[in-house]
């Protein structure tokens, strides 16, 4: 196979994964707190011995990871007292599956039937100690104040308050399924003086940040880019075909 079958084949291949990545941003749209994604390319170059002609380099485009969008999504008011939206770059600290500290901005949260405070997806909350959140049996949340303390309508005193941690760098957040991330990097310290970014924001849902005619036209371009290559890739191999029919015919 000649140098530029191999490019457009490089080519294909990042398309199909970009496509592969745009088509779960869509999926996710109505997915509480996703952040939309994008394939980050890079050039890789092939110098080629061309003997008395000397070297060339042959361009290759290659996908080498996938970039995250931490911008805030839409709040939206749900009169659920159990619904808080992380406003700033917070998240909340949850028990992962594993055992394992995760992090999450899934603000929907629950009761399980032990009446510890978990996400919609099962994870237990932590509280800014780093232990899980229980109440009371037949109590309820009223209030959570935006430092996440939260008020119920039996305990004496408030409880938690909800994890909220931040994060220098959040793209070295590693992404899990249910919407968690987890990092080895330590969160955000803060001094004496020094405030949070991030608060929560009770009887409300961060919505994704998936703008879906965005990634729709980023669909159609990339499968237009995909059609044109393959077509290529055809045109070349009937030229070869034809180019070996004529050769053996003249032979």
């Amino acid at each position: 196979m000649d140098t530029a079958l191999f490019v457009a084949l490089s080519h294909q291949s990042a398309m199909r994964r970009q496509m592969d990545v745009v088509a779960n941003n869509i999926a996710n749209m109505n997915t509480t707190a996703f952040k939309k994604e994008s394939v980050m390319f890079q050039e890789y170059i092939q110098e080629l011995d061309n003997g008395e002609l000397g070297t060339s380099q042959i361009s290759y485009v290659l996908d080498f990871g996938v970039a995250r969008d931490f911008t805030e999504g839409a709040h939206t008011y749900t009169s659920n007292p159990m619904d808080v939206a992380i406003t700033g770059p917070g998240f909340i600290e949850v028990t992962g599956d594993d055992g394992e500290n995760k992090y999450t901005r899934n603000g929907h949260l629950m009761l399980d039937p032990e009446g510890f405070v978990m996400t919609s997806t099962g994870q237990r909350v932590h509280d800014a100690a780093g232990g899980e959140i229980q109440l009371q049996p037949g109590d309820n949340i009223l209030t959570i104040m935006e430092n996440g303390l939260i008020i119920t309508e039996n305990a004496e005193e408030p409880l938690g308050p909800l994890s909220l941690y931040e994060f220098d760098n959040p793209q070295a957040l590693k992404k899990l399924g249910d919407n968690l991330y987890e990092t080895t990097a330590e969160p955000k310290t803060y001094g004496q003086d020094e405030v949070k970014q991030s608060k929560f924001l009770q009887f409300m849902l961060e919505g994704s940040n998936v703008n879906s005619i965005e990634e729709v036209t980023r669909m159609i371009h990339i499968s237009r880019s995909y059609q044109s290559v393959a077509k290529m890739l055809s045109e070349s191999k009937d030229m070869r075909k034809e180019a070996i029919n004529q050769l053996g015919r003249t032979g």
